[in-house]
């Protein structure tokens, strides 16, 4: 069987790190073993479900301060003997057969530069969606598909760090860093710049929450963080995706404290470093007329969740 390790970073949440640990070990026809990785400081909860298992597939690392995510990721994949490392943020949970899926989705002879995603449930306090609804075109470049939006609603492209599947060679040489949005980064850096390519499985594979008010180790960039981070993106991704990121994503994000100045002046930068479409402008608008919870109704009702999302109950 194909040998997975499975990296779970976790602080402060025992009861929904158990869900996450008991869907990796369920996973089939993979041998799978699970690195838990505690962040500082130390959690004496988290150890405890850890140290439930008597199972020699789990083990764990623990660190004395507070690392953030993507140490806590590269930590356990530096620990890691198999071939490929998964990442399993321990909020969400896999269905049984996310990483058999996923493995055979691989291209033949591709398997040391193919980095895997699949669609997920996505669980929001308005509904839960499928997303993503659509796939990378066959030569669309990876910041155009997950920036360039053609559709009103979010989950058009969608990239998590649950979902996602490498080689362990993969992350030797393109290590996720501690920068603002890592997941992002990371995939960028690794098909744009080191030549890797991005297969994602077009078949719901796991659960994941987001836009619930719960502390996360992922969920606490500042603005002036992403901002910088976009910045530094201008050199690997293309204008319209640069333009795509400032005006729809960072953009969303500002329009929920309601922070119209440093809306102007990502309106700025993207007209100056960037080439917008319409759709961009389009939505820049939108996310400022509209309320955030006005939005997400209207994308709850738009997408008539669980009928036109296929949503199912694992």
């Amino acid at each position: 069987m194909p040998s997975v390790t499975t990296v779970i970073p976790t602080r402060g949440r025992p009861e929904l790190l158990k869900r996450a640990i008991d869907s990796a070990l369920a996973q089939l026809d993979v041998d799978n073993q699970v690195i838990v990785v505690i962040d500082g400081p130390p959690d004496a909860a988290s150890e405890a479900v850890v140290h439930q298992y008597e199972d020699d597939r789990v083990s764990s690392l623990t660190f004395n301060h507070n690392q953030g995510p993507a140490r806590c990721r590269m930590a356990g994949a530096r620990a890691a003997r198999s071939d490929w490392v998964a990442f399993l943020d321990d909020d969400d949970y896999w269905y049984p057969d996310k990483l058999r899926r996923q493995l055979s989705a691989v291209p033949k002879g591709e398997a040391r530069r193919t980095i895997v995603s699949c669609q997920s449930h996505v669980e929001t306090p308005t509904g839960t969606y499928c997303w993503p609804r659509r796939m990378p075109g066959p030569s669309e470049r990876v910041g155009d598909y997950l920036f360039c939006r053609h559709s009103l609603f979010k989950g058009e492209s969608f990239l998590q760090a649950s979902s996602i599947l490498c080689p362990r060679e993969v992350l030797a040489v393109h290590p996720m860093e501690p920068v603002a949005h890592e997941d992002w980064d990371w995939v960028l850096k690794a098909c744009e710049v080191g030549g890797n390519r991005l297969v994602i499985v077009p078949r719901p594979l796991l659960r994941h929450y987001t836009e619930f008010k719960r502390d996360s180790l992922s969920n606490r960039h500042e603005f002036r963080k992403s901002l910088a981070w976009c910045l530094g993106m201008r050199r690997i991704i293309s204008r319209q995706a640069f333009a795509g990121l400032l005006l729809q994503t960072l953009n969303g994000a500002l329009t929920e404290k309601g922070d119209w100045r440093g809306g102007l002046r990502l309106l700025s930068v993207a007209m100056r470093h960037g080439r917008p479409r319409a759709m961009d402008l389009f939505m820049f608008t939108s996310q400022w007329l509209f309320p955030v919870r006005m939005r997400r109704n209207l994308r709850a009702l738009a997408t008539s969740t669980g009928a036109r999302s296929g949503v199912v109950k694992p």
